[in-house]
């Protein structure tokens, strides 16, 4: 099925503030929670599909710090687990699942996104982080007794280095982890599925102990099982920013004379 391209952009451009949700964009599709982060100076978090806005200046992350490469806002947080960001829970332990998010930082340590648990050890069910230089994904599935399980990419990332990280859970059948668009690893977890969780999904930590410490810009949790291909589009400078649509801006149409024939 084709999906529009957000009307109003060129394809590569990061977008301008004010802005909301391209509903026609294809990454529209099976999305349950967006994050972008506040426009440059802000204190405000908006989730754009959820309806969800909420104030954080109390926290003492900073807001609206910009990257050069993406051009798009994030949040600096710091190395402390009250600069983490609950942003509710909207995965069922039946869905499949996608968590990405944009994130650079300062410390060999760090949970980006993750979800925490209500019930034992660990104190997680998905997670999406950096530990010692490297992106893992975990998530603690029922086999059908509770057990953690990890998916790890191999290579070191630098201090400061933006990247692209990507977590999918397909349930009953893979889990893989994604780093600038490419699937480093994954492993079968036939037979299982995801533990039920009524903690909510936390940027910059989740209920684990290594707390996030660098910026963190756009944030999405997805109920689909991402493949390379569609991974691989968020990624593409040419159309990451499809889901987003600037407001305030006009589109004029012109009239084209026909060209007449002798």
């Amino acid at each position: 099925m084709p999906y529009l391209r957000t009307s109003n952009k060129v394809g590569g451009t990061a977008p301008l503030w004010p802005f909301t949700l391209n509903k026609d964009s294809e990454q529209a599709q099976n999305l349950v929670t967006w994050w972008p982060m506040a426009p440059l100076g802000g204190t405000l978090i908006r989730d754009y599909k959820g309806g969800y806005n909420a104030d954080f200046s109390s926290l003492s992350a900073k807001f609206g710090v910009a990257h050069n490469n993406l051009n798009m806002p994030g949040i600096d947080l710091a190395f402390t687990t009250t600069d983490a960001i609950d942003i509710g829970n909207p995965i069922l332990a039946g869905d499949d699942v996608t968590l990405l998010s944009w994130a650079e930082y300062d410390q060999s340590t760090g949970a980006v996104l993750g979800r925490g648990s209500d019930s034992s050890a660990p104190g997680w069910s998905l997670i999406l982080k950096i530990n010692a230089d490297v992106v893992q994904w975990g998530a603690v599935l029922t086999l059908p007794t509770v057990a953690g399980f990890w998916v790890v990419d191999t290579a070191t990332i630098s201090l400061g280095k933006l990247i692209f990280m990507g977590g999918v859970l397909k349930q009953n059948n893979y889990t893989r982890v994604y780093v600038d668009r490419i699937r480093k690893a994954s492993s079968s977890i036939t037979g299982t599925e995801l533990r039920a969780s009524g903690v909510g999904v936390t940027i910059g930590n989740a209920n684990d102990t290594s707390s996030f410490n660098g910026r963190i810009y756009d944030s999405r949790i997805y109920t689909k099982a991402f493949d390379d291909e569609r991974m691989w589009r968020h990624y593409d400078p040419a159309t990451r920013y499809d889901l987003y649509y600037e407001l305030g801006r006009r589109t004029y149409f012109f009239p084209v004379a026909t060209a007449s024939t002798g």
